[in-house]
């Protein structure tokens, strides 16, 4: 069977698997399942959460299907293909059309149309029970974290040495500029023009733009304070910054969100409400200083109540969780959790990785004092750097912390708590909106509602005026509300 390969690579994310990493795991995996690899599309610096059309490779994958030059797409990870569960969702349909199937080499999902629906739904749960409980599954780390190791990248302004946080001095002294700059009242991006344009880079080398500004100006291991989770060390990390000018400048960028923020509403829809006269994305909206909040399209120009349209999606959320229901989903998410553990191809491919470089780097160590004219050669060419080293090693600690087994009773009791919980609760509601609804159109006469629930048999009721489910999609349920 004839298969193509799709690989991307986001520059501005830090953690991610590099192109050739994903080409040699897709080709592994062609190897071991009789796929012929005959062609590599590649996007490099392009973010899956942008425009498609940005993606010049991507679609021209597209273009190659509908020709019917091969007959399935192998990537990394689904998120290779799309960061977006209804683009995803919406190019397998569309290459479906030209019998070509996406296949993730790192992610298990059946070979069926059931599977391709419970693979949708349980993606949903499984990625936020993850988080949710990898706090209790990563007791080696809270462990670690006791003894004030270094669990994670460091900041600019730190290295990493035998586990700890050590000083990089050139680095610090460019995070006192920025504390002090800051303390003088220097806006942002005045601070920013300051430092790129005397050559000084941020701790990934490049160059400094204003989103990792408020993270080093409230970033407590400046005064010396190592935290993690609920583990709290004074003097853990060494200081760079005075407690007094520490809170000076977190002092001044509070008052600066506070006035940013005032009067902030969230519209927990935006992203998965759509106009379904026209497509667009609906956005949120208010009036009078936040009295009045709806969404609406900013195309047709069509509105609906904010209050209602939240409180119609809740009950018909809640209408669903019944008992057999949590029963039956908690079972099948743990089992597609395991089944990813005991499969995971990310994790052992980084564990290859770290040690591969870290047998190089060694062996370099050796050649530099056997024959330094011959590693003034090779060095820039097969050298790994230590911040290369440090950067797979905290890929493969989170990689490991989110690959974690489920434990039935916790994924249990996590989707019980939504059975009655408090709808004013802000974090309740967001938690519903995200884990069960995929998305949402609305027109004058109805709102249709996709959910990531597999249950033809539920029957809402009545007096909720919803249609039970239906069939309208290759891959999802619908329900609809009408208004």
């Amino acid at each position: 069977m004839n298969a193509v390969i799709y690989a991307r690579y986001s520059s501005d994310k830090q953690q991610e698997q590099s192109i050739d990493t994903q080409v040699r795991v897709c080709t592994d995996y062609a190897l071991t399942n009789n796929l012929t690899i005959i062609n590599t599309y590649k996007d490099e610096g392009k973010s899956a959460s942008k425009d498609v059309e940005k993606r010049t490779s991507f679609l021209k994958m597209i273009d190659d299907a509908k020709k019917g030059l091969f007959e399935v797409v192998l990537v990394y990870k689904l998120d290779r293909f799309s960061r977006n569960d209804y683009d995803i969702a919406m190019f397998r349909h569309e290459l479906s059309l030209y019998n070509v199937k996406i296949v993730s080499a790192t992610e298990y999902i059946p070979d069926t149309p059931e599977g391709e629906l419970m693979a949708g739904m349980i993606n949903s749960y499984a990625s936020y029970f993850s988080k949710q409980l990898s706090g209790r599954v990563t007791q080696g780390m809270y462990q670690s974290a006791l003894k004030g190791n270094a669990l994670s990248l460091p900041p600019l302004g730190y290295d990493i040495k035998n586990k700890k946080y050590v000083i990089n001095y050139p680095e610090s002294a460019i995070v006192k500029g920025i504390f002090s700059l800051y303390n003088k009242n220097w806006k942002i991006a005045e601070i920013i023009s300051y430092l790129n344009e005397n050559g000084l880079k941020n701790k990934r080398g490049k160059s400094f733009v204003p989103t990792s500004f408020e993270r080093i100006l409230t970033n407590e291991k400046y005064i010396g304070i190592y935290s993690y989770k609920d583990v709290y060390i004074p003097d853990g990390v060494p200081r760079i910054i005075s407690d007094e000018d520490f809170y000076k400048a977190k002092k001044r960028l509070g008052e600066k969100e506070l006035r940013k923020h005032t009067q902030k509403i969230s519209y927990p829809l935006s992203g998965k409400l759509f106009c379904k006269e026209c497509g667009s994305r609906m956005v949120g909206k208010s009036a009078k200083g936040g009295e009045y909040a709806y969404y609406t399209c900013l195309k047709c120009g069509l509105s609906y109540s904010k209050t209602r349209l939240e409180k119609q999606i809740l009950d018909l959320i809640k209408s669903f969780l019944t008992d057999d229901f949590i029963v039956k989903t908690s079972q099948m998410v743990v089992e597609y959790q395991n089944k990813l553990v005991a499969d995971n191809v990310e994790v052992k491919e980084l564990k290859k990785e770290y040690q591969e470089k870290t047998r190089l780097f060694e062996n370099m160590k050796v050649l530099m004092k056997k024959d330094p004219i011959a590693f003034e050669l090779y060095k820039d060419d097969v050298l790994p750097s230590k911040k290369e080293l440090e950067k797979i090693a905290g890929e493969l600690r989170e990689a490991e912390i989110t690959n974690q087994p489920f434990n039935f009773n916790e994924v249990y009791k996590s989707i019980k708590k939504y059975q009655n919980g408090d709808d004013n609760d802000p974090e309740f509601r967001d938690d519903l909106f995200n884990i069960f609804i995929y998305r949402i159109e609305l027109d004058k006469s109805g709102i249709n509602v996709f959910l990531n629930i597999q249950d033809e048999k539920k029957q809402p009721s009545p007096k909720k005026k919803l249609h039970c489910f239906t069939m309208v999609h290759p891959y999802f349920r619908y329900a609809t509300i009408y208004v």
